[in-house]
């Protein structure tokens, strides 16, 4: 993409494309979850599914001892401070995405 055609793209456009593609992935990280649940493959941290469940150990300040549905992938790797991106990542993002998109804050007038 030639940087003249970049540059054209604004605030809300950049936000909305991430915003879907985002969503997307989400959407589909949880129904493959969903259907490795109902084939009978349980996700466990031990499984060959391991890539997409991540293990929370009590006292690493993102709460009690847990599995959860990771989502590191989508966020480029692990918090800088410590511990997996999870479900709570993804919303938080796409409604900071959703506000941008809906209020276009961003535009000059005159």
């Amino acid at each position: 993409m030639k940087t003249s055609d970049f540059l054209k793209i604004t605030p809300e456009e950049l936000a909305k494309r991430q915003h879907d593609e985002l969503n997307a992935f989400v959407v589909k990280r949880l129904r493959d979850v969903a259907q490795l649940i109902e084939d009978g493959e349980y996700c466990t941290i031990d499984s060959p599914f391991k890539d997409i469940i991540d293990y929370s150990p009590a006292g690493d300040c993102a709460g009690c001892d847990n599995i959860f549905i990771c989502f590191d992938d989508v966020f480029g790797g692990r918090r800088p401070e410590g511990g997996g991106h999870d479900i709570q990542d993804c919303l938080d993002r796409l409604e900071k995405l959703a506000r941008i998109i809906d209020e276009p804050r961003w535009r000059c007038e005159g």
